[in-house]
């Protein structure tokens, strides 16, 4: 998250954590790895 809220700092949290459940339930990403350490990739 705390990459994204770096890339996108007009863009509230909540937003991001929004727009991120959205394209994982598209299949437009997949999340990876621990909740802590949680990578955001795209399929392949």
């Amino acid at each position: 998250m705390q990459d994204f809220e770096r890339l996108y700092p007009d863009v509230n949290q909540r937003s991001l954590q929004r727009d991120l459940k959205a394209m994982l339930e598209k299949g437009l990403i997949v999340a990876k790895g621990a909740t802590n350490q949680l990578e955001y990739i795209l399929p392949i």
